[in-house]
């Protein structure tokens, strides 16, 4: 059972990658609008997990959906503009085709489908923002794809043993500021291409 100061901490972690969501929002819009819409989709999805938590529900089907298409749709579009940026629309439209089409399969699915689907579009895009931020040297994309493998693998190994805080809160400590990273990367990428 989790303490109020739990449950307090893990609100407080929600609404931090939310606002770095959202400040990423802001900052990208004139780069890209495709990575803007994706730091939209993540900040919606971190505050569609608060709703249950403020809320003392279990949260609803629909609740449920919009915050797994928010967040299977939201990385796809950020390494859709990792990849335009960089001219290889090819595979940004791929990325965000394949996305679109596994979002609208959530009432198709099982729950266990549904969570492997969400961990493949996580890992696909995270790689693939590493592997465009390796080819063009911006260090701050590698930080980032490396900062959302870290909180990845975390989930995977359900770390909590070893971690001196809430697993949550490590996690989305370490999302936020790949965010963060994120959005420099994409501005450092978008004036390197100029």
């Amino acid at each position: 059972m989790a303490t109020p100061g739990t449950n307090l901490s893990s609100v407080f972690s929600n609404i931090s990658v939310c606002a770095v969501c959202l400040w990423a929002t802001a900052r990208t819009f004139q780069e890209h609008r495709g990575a803007a819409a994706g730091f939209f989709l993540q900040s919606l999805a971190s505050a569609c997990f608060l709703a249950p938590t403020l809320l003392h529900s279990d949260g609803d089907s629909f609740l449920s959906s919009g915050t797994w298409s928010a967040t299977t749709i939201g990385l796809p579009l950020l390494a859709f503009g990792f990849f335009w940026i960089n001219g290889d629309h090819f595979t940004a439209n791929m990325i965000l085709s394949v996305a679109l089409l596994l979002s609208t399969s959530f009432d198709y699915m099982t729950q266990e489908g549904r969570t492997f689907a969400a961990h493949a579009s996580y890992v696909v895009s995270s790689l693939g923002i590493l592997m465009v931020s390796i080819f063009t040297g911006n260090g701050y994309g590698v930080f980032g794809s490396l900062g959302l493998g870290t909180a990845g693998l975390l989930f995977s190994l359900k770390a909590e043993k070893i971690l001196f805080l809430p697993l949550e809160v490590a996690m989305n400590a370490i999302r936020a500021a790949s965010f963060l990273s994120f959005s420099v990367a994409l501005r450092n990428h978008q004036s390197d291409t100029e």
